[in-house]
């Protein structure tokens, strides 16, 4: 996220300038979803969620 942000500073630094929070909430969110991913990973490693083929 970092790299996309110092780029994007680059690019259209007026952007990174007036919403800040995009990228709060875009950091906080990725980390959400990679956790999720875990817990998924997990859940269906102990065999509690099945993978249908």
């Amino acid at each position: 996220m970092a790299y996309f942000k110092k780029r994007l500073t680059k690019i259209n630094s007026g952007l990174v300038e007036k919403i800040p929070w995009y990228f709060t909430i875009m950091h906080y969110a990725t980390r959400v979803m990679a956790v999720m991913c875990l817990v998924y990973i997990v859940l269906v490693w102990l065999e509690v969620v099945e993978i249908r083929a």
